[in-house]
């Protein structure tokens, strides 16, 4: 703050003040006697009488000293008098005279010409007096204070020293005790403290105090100079107890200044400005606040208030007076500048001590008008630079406009501009600029800022002294502009530097506590230490004080942080009550309520998730949408609030998030270190959106942005182990919902990067070893096992994580017996679990899914011991018991209990034990909602006990009521199928619902219409999004927006490990199941309306009989379906749908037969016997299922008996069901010469998955052929074309030599037509990918591979350098869109088998992905081939493709050309069973 008088640090007077009676009598007085002194100096003028002229000079002087040196009329009164003793010096040549002429010019001295004009004026005086000539001393004197005069104004640190060396020559030489020694001894005080303040030297601030006190000790106790130099000594040591902070300079300050208002008459003008009446009181508080404070208290010395600062009343006269003095001042004063500063400084203490943004406003307002006012040399004109651009910063703070941070900036640089390179400001100025500049980088991101931020703290660093307390906080400042933990570490060392170095009842000891319960994260200590001096800051803090906000909220976060250390209750209670007193004491314009409110939510999220009151939830979303509210448009932070709101609130709040944060990306330039951290939050948002609505979508852009955060983010940077962290889980969720094993090989990798990046000691180590024990070695497993063992130890007994740590331990205990079936692992799950439950409180909401833990199968089902079954149904029953009646796990919890008394049931046959499963079942389903997304699973359970009661006791249970009862829960089942990433769980349900819907009695379509809704549920999607789900985008798209939405979030899964860091594994679970809940609301509602919308009225509804009868008009369809109640053919013609029982058709032995189909390959003998087994299988296979539906398809007339070996067969679609998928129908029978007891002898076969996919492929007319033959249709003969993709040599896999020769039969084969071949020679899958949609037929001869994850099979193409092999996969080719698509050959091995028997019924293999995009026809193979039967049989199809056939239906042409070649290799060799029994046709 600026301070101005004659010594240069009293604060401004007002010359003249209507304030009271004193003061306007003191003017009349001082009127008066001017007037006296202008008659007497008339009088001599007229009469030359020197009597006249010395009474007229002793007014004058008398006049001047009354009045301050910011009165209107001083520099008058100064003209006047120097005038008078300049005639007096002509008059009586006394040098006396001349020199306090001098004087009084000094004062008169306006501009910087006349200052070092009168400077030079003197140096000549002096010159011309010799040493010892009376006067000299008062002329040195004179010429000293002109030297600080002009260092005041133009900051030159010679003049200082120049006058420093005078004075120390008066005091020298002048007589101890005289006058001139006296105000030598004070002049010196004061430029030694002077240079202090320039040049920060304690040397210099001990010596002024010392002459002060000498000038002081030498003045007469009635002298009129002991009031200002009893001020100075004030000042000086006020200085000094803020540099060294010894609290007895604190208490001579106040006695000195209360010595200097009692030496200051009652009446005199320096009382009515209100500066030392105001300190007086301001003392009077802090003695007050002091005696009150015990001595050894830390915070004894924050209980001082800054002086002016101290009563609000104060502070009020003080600017009452101050704007007196402002009006009284006339405009072209140079006084006015110094008087706007102090008014300046008033008002922002005022800003600062209410917070009215008003006052900060006049601030500005004042001290850019002393900045105006103030000469463009004057030294004061950095302090004013500085001022004004920290007031335009604090402006920028409360409301946010960027406006303001670059006025701030532009001053301070101004500010460090004008201040000389040594003064000791410049640091403070550097670390200004600093922080501005890092506020501006954090505003807009500009790079450059940041730069320059890091600059000049590192000059502010440079330019404090070693020792300096202020250096920790600059260190502190670096560190974050840095992020270097060197810096941090540094910012802790001077922190706890700067604290060692403070009295321990200096006031700023709370915040150094404060600021190291920042800075160092691990250490409680810091925190408790925090905790305790902020509660004394507290309360030493009046209640009206505008900084009680900032405390009650810090208090708030250290109970917080306290919190989540240690977990006391108490303390997140604490947290929330101060919190709340933080907020009721902000202003409602402030910019700091945002971020209270966001506080306050995230406090009561806690304790929600700690105690599970539903009213914490409430207030957490109703602060949380406040913070938000109160969070302008264009704020950083918004996107954080949506976040924060996405996680306890509406979902709506979540995609808001998403879009702000992808604003913020987008607005963040490319090299902004702050992108990091912006990637990596979006892709946690949308890590959080895939687990609210699981839509693979952003799980993907999940991938995409954290991989952007990794590369963005510096190699040693900590923020690295989390970001490898989420990168591992989000490519392991990939994992498990796609299945592509490289997606688990880089979880592995990313996982493994997380560990080796996290420390040694750090508690999150534990929890990545988990993961990858969970995803990878079992070394891993071993290491997460120790890991949390140990941070089961360090954690106190009373601990609330402590229950979480076992209950972790638990599992990972129960995964290491999963992987090595150690029971005494199993024992450690089991004892760990109990412990967890053991430590959660009995209201806990965790405490329903402890119990169902300890009642998970695992405890029992491995090791057959009944007690532990018994302990199982104990522990699931009390899960039950503790579980909220409208809880959404509740029903599940019914389905494991069942489950349970399932268990044992089947251990020791009591029946009691089954009608409670099916009682504990029936009351899953009673408390199931429709569509709840695992409801299938239940129903699923509950239809498969009673068929278990049927099968065991058909006395019991076998009632046409029970049949029918078991039928219609299947159905439901059926009807709630979600899509894939269940489908493995519910293997087999649509057969067993096929099956009862028979044994209950009902019809055989309806049988067939719970196997279409089934099966190849995967396919059915994608074909709905391309048939009647296109056709709903194109003509209603609002319609099917909602639709979709709906249908990605149903058909995903729940993902019960995915919940953020803040929330339990139940209540992410809750959460997430109610949603899904909604979703299946919402979409019974959506479906209901576009059933509505013309020409909608079917919207994937099943087909009606009659249309599935319409789909037999080229040839029946005929299913076979298998199950442990019965084995039944459906069988589709145009007149009927009807069912065939065939008990031949044994469930168990069809199950063992198509086990050893999946194990037929390899050469030599096991060849030839597992040739013989085909014959035997073939055999079989007529006599239990094919050869019993061609009788019945002879005798009811479906087809004709007398084609048998004909020309003119007809054609069969084949579906086998379940187990049945892979089974060889179209080779069934006896083959030997002259049998037509087979299926190629009877019938042209066709595969296809369900109905649905043959009337998908039926979409699209065949073009191949025009009217006259095997030319190409007109219309088609611009484009149509033969793509050839051959790979005779694959690296890494055994040569084909045959494809060369099949490729040479190809081209013979279509010479003859218009058709345009291609060969893709060195073929990548990106080539075929694009090539494959330009052509209507395209040919692979190459390697294929079936996956076990049915969507990764493949055929065996090149890298794009030709040296390795890589993979064109299915699920590749399923997504193209190909319109000119007709026929894709497939010459590669097993191209039409799926391996999965979990995922048998959704016939994913590479031929149904053909299918999938668009080909009509797909001929592929269902097992390794012969190479030279699969190019005999390439050879003959095309040959007989081309050939005229007369006008036939194109379908049928392809399909009979098939039939023919693969009967002719057949015929050839019929023994060879397995070389040409795999050639199979699948499509229209």
């Amino acid at each position: 703050m600026e301070i101005l008088g004659t010594s240069g640090v009293e604060v401004s007077r007002s010359g003249t003040s209507d304030q009271d009676a004193g003061a306007t009598e003191w003017e009349d007085d001082l009127r008066a006697t001017m007037e006296t002194s202008d008659d007497l100096f008339f009088q001599y003028e007229q009469t030359d009488d020197l009597d006249f002229l010395k009474e007229a000079i002793a007014l004058a002087e008398s006049a001047v000293t009354l009045t301050t040196p910011l009165h209107p009329n001083r520099a008058i009164l100064s003209a006047k008098l120097r005038k008078m003793l300049g005639s007096k010096f002509e008059h009586t040549e006394d040098e006396v005279d001349l020199d306090m002429a001098w004087m009084w010019a000094i004062e008169e001295i306006g501009n910087v010409a006349d200052l070092n004009e009168a400077i030079i004026e003197m140096e000549k005086a002096l010159e011309a007096c010799y040493p010892g000539t009376p006067g000299r001393a008062g002329m040195l004197h004179n010429w000293s204070t002109m030297l600080v005069n002009r260092f005041e104004r133009l900051g030159d640190i010679n003049d200082l020293e120049k006058a420093a060396r005078i004075s120390e020559d008066i005091v020298r030489e002048a007589i101890a005790g005289s006058q001139i020694h006296i105000y030598a001894l004070f002049n010196l005080g004061t430029i030694l403290w002077k240079r202090f303040k320039r040049i920060g030297n304690l040397e210099d601030l001990q010596k002024a105090i010392k002459h002060g006190e000498a000038a002081l000790a030498a003045t007469p106790r009635d002298g009129p100079e002991r009031a200002s130099i009893y001020n100075i000594l004030g000042i000086q040591f006020s200085t000094r107890f803020e540099t060294i902070g010894d609290l007895d300079d604190i208490q001579k300050a106040i006695k000195h200044t209360e010595a200097a208002l009692a030496a200051t008459p009652r009446d005199h003008p320096d009382r009515a400005g209100g500066y030392l009446d105001d300190l007086q009181k301001a003392i009077k508080h802090t003695e007050a606040a002091v005696a009150a404070t015990p001595g050894d208290h830390p915070d004894r010395a924050g209980r001082y208030s800054n002086l002016g600062n101290g009563d609000l009343d104060d502070l009020q006269k003080a600017i009452k007076h101050t704007e007196a003095a402002l009006a009284a001042t006339p405009g072209d004063h140079p006084d006015r500048a110094g008087i706007y500063s102090n008014l300046g400084n008033w008002f922002s203490a005022r800003f600062e001590r209410i917070g009215d943004l008003d006052d900060l406003q006049k601030a500005i307002k004042h001290t850019e008008a002393a900045l105006a006012a103030t000469p463009g040399d004057h030294p004061d004109r950095a302090g004013r630079y500085r001022n004004l651009g920290s007031r335009f910063f604090a402006r920028f703070e409360r409301i946010g406009d960027l406006d303001d941070l670059q006025k701030a900036i532009k001053h301070t640089e101004a500010a460090l501009a004008a201040t000389p390179g040594d003064h000791p400001d410049r640091a403070g100025i550097y670390s200004n600029l600093g922080n501005w500049f890092s506020a501006r980088f954090e505003r807009i991101g500009d790079l450059d800022d940041l730069q320059k931020a890091i600059k000049h703290s590192e000059a502010a660093l440079a330019a404090t002294p070693g020792d300096h307390p202020d250096r920790a906080g600059i260190c502190s400042n670096l560190g974050s502009q840095i992020g270097d933990l060197d810096d941090l570490q540094k910012a802790i060392k001077h922190t706890e530097a700067a604290l060692a170095a403070t009295p321990g009842d200096h006031p700023d000891r709370a915040g150094r506590y404060s600021n190291l319960g920042i800075g160092r994260i691990g250490d409680l200590d810091d925190l408790q230490k925090a905790i305790k001096h902020t509660e004394a800051a507290l309360a030493a803090t009046p209640g009206d004080h505008p900084d009680r906000a900032g405390i009650y909220n810090n208090l708030g976060n250290w109970f917080s942080a306290r919190f989540e250390r240690i977990g006391d209750l108490d303390d997140l209670q604490k947290a929330i009550k101060h919190t709340e007193a933080a907020l009721a004491a902000t202003p409602r314009d402030h910019p700091d309520r945002a971020g209270r409110y966001s506080n306050l939510g995230s406090e009561f999220s806690a304790r929600f998730e700690r105690i599970g009151d539903l009213d914490d939830l409430q207030k957490a979303i109703k602060h949380t949408e406040a913070a938000l509210a109160a969070t302008p448009g264009n704020h950083p932070d918004r996107a954080g609030r949506y976040s924060n709101l996405g996680r306890i609130g509406d979902l709506d709040d979540l995609q808001k998030a998403i879009k702000h944060t992808e604003a913020a990306l987008a607005a963040t330039p490319g090299d902004h270190p702050d992108r990091a951290g912006i990637y990596s939050n979006l892709g946690n948002r949308f890590s959080a959106r895939f687990a609210r609505i699981g839509d693979l979508d952003d799980l993907q852009k999940a991938i995409k942005h954290t991989e952007a955060a990794l590369a963005a983010t510096p190699g040693d940077h900590p923020d690295r182990a989390g970001i490898y962290n989420n990168l591992g889980n989000w490519f392991s969720a990939r994992f498990e919902r796609i299945g592509d094993l490289d997606d688990l090989e880089k979880a592995i990798k990313h996982t493994e990067a997380a560990l080796a990046a996290t420390p040694g000691n750090h508690p999150d180590r534990a929890g990545r070893y988990s993961n990858l024990g969970r995803i990878g070695d079992l070394d891993y497993l071993q290491k997460a096992i120790k890991h949390t063992e140990a941070a089961l130890a360090a954690t106190p007994g009373d601990h609330p994580d402590r229950a979480g740590r076992y209950n972790n331990l638990g599992a990972m205990f129960s995964a290491r017996f999963e992987r090595i079936g150690d029971l005494d692992d199993l024992q450690k799950a089991i004892k760990h679990t109990e412990a967890a439950l053991a430590a959660t409180p009995r209201d806990h909401p965790d405490r329903a899914g402890r119990y169902s833990n300890l009642g998970n199968d695992v405890l029992c089902e491995r090791i057959g011991d009944l007690d532990d079954l018994q302990k199982a149904i104990k522990h699931t029953e009390a899960a039950l018991a503790a579980t909220p009646g409208d809880h959404p796990n509740r029903a599940a919890r019914y389905n494991n209990l069942g489950n349970r008394f399932s268990g044992r049931f089947e251990r020791i046959g009591d029946l009691d034990d089954l009608q409670k499963a099916i009682k504990h079942i029936q009351a899953g389903l009673a408390s199931t909602p429709l569509y709840h997304p695992y409801g299938a699973l239940i129903y699923d359970n509950m239809g498969g006990y009673f068929n278990e009661c049927l099968r065991l006791d058909r006395h019991l249970l076998c009632s046409a009521g029970r049949f029918h009862e078991s039928s219609s829960i299947l159905e439901d089942a059926i009807h709630l199928m979600p899509s894939q990433h269940i489908l493995s769980e519910l293997s087999g349900l649509a057969s067993t619902a096929a099956s009862v819907a028979l044994l209950a009695g009902r019809e055989a379509y309806h049988s067939l219409k719970l196997l279409e809704l089934g099966r190849g549920i995967i396919m059915g999607f994608a074909i709905d999004s391309r048939s009647e789900v296109s056709d709903l985008q194109a003509d209603h798209r609002f319609e099917f927006d909602q639709y979709h939405r709906l249908r990605v979030e149903i058909n995903s899964p729940i993902d019960e490990t995915m919940c953020t860091s803040d929330e339990t594994q139940n209540q992410s679970w809750t959460s997430a199941v109610s949603r899904r809940w909604d979703a299946f609301k919402e979409m019974e509602a959506v479906l209901t309306r576009i059933r509505s919308l013309p020409g909608y009225g079917g919207f994937l509804l099943p087909p009606s009989e009659e249309a599935l009868m319409n789909m037999a008009t080229t040839g029946p369809i005929v299913v076979f379906n298998s199950t442990p109640f019965r084995s039944d053919a459906i069988i589709v013609t145009t007149t009927a749908i009807t069912s065939l029982e065939l008990p031949n058709l044994d469930y168990k032995e069809t199950g063992d037969w198509m086990r050893k189909l999946a194990s037929f390959g390899g050469s030599g003998l096991k060849r030839r016997q597992d040739n013989q087994d085909m014959k035997g299988l073939l055999m079989w296979l007529w006599d239990a299922a094919v050869g019993p539906v061609f009788e019945r398809l002879e005798s009811s007339g479906a087809i004709l008996s007398g084609g048998v070996g004909g020309t003119n067969l007809e054609r069969i679609w084949w579906i086998g069901v379940g187990q049945l998928s892979m089974a060889p129908f179209h080779a069934a029978g006896d083959h030997s010469r002259r049998s037509a007891r087979n299926t190629l002898s009877r019938a042209i076969s066709t595969y296809i998955p369900t109905i649905k996919a043959l009337s998908y492929a039926r979409q699209k007319k065949l073009h191949l052929f025009d009217e006259c033959g095997a030319s190409l249709s007109p219309e088609r003969s611009r484009y149509a074309g033969l793509l050839l993709v051959p790979m005779p040599e694959t690296p890494g896999a055994t040569n084909l030599p045959g494809v060369l020769q099949e490729v040479q039969y190809i081209h013979d084969s279509t010479s003859k037509s218009a058709i345009k071949i291609t060969v893709l020679g060195n073929p990548t899958p990106a080539d075929v990918l694009k090539q494959v949609q330009h052509h209507d037929i395209v040919h692979f001869a190459c390697h294929g591979v079936s996956d076990f994850n049915p969507s990764n099979s493949h055929l065996v193409l090149l890298t794009p350098d030709g040296t390795n092999a890589d993979k064109l996969l299915a699920r590749d080719i399923s997504s193209l869109n190909t319109p000119g698509a007709q026929l894709a050959y497939l010459s590669a091995c097993s191209s039409a088998k799926n391996p999965s028997t979990i995922l048998a019924d959704e016939v994913i293999h590479l031929a149904s992905a053909f299918q999938l995009a668009g080909f009509s026809h797909t001929l592929a193979n269902l097992w390794e081939t012969e190479d030279q039967a699969s190019s005999e049989v390439a050879r003959d199809f095309y040959d007989l493709l081309f050939q005229d056939q007369g006008n036939v239906d194109d379908h049928y042409r392809v399909s009979a050309a098939f039939h023919k070649a693969v009967k002719k290799v057949r015929d050839k060799r019929p023994a060879n069973y397995l070389g040409w029994a795999p050639f199979v046709h699948t499509g229209a």
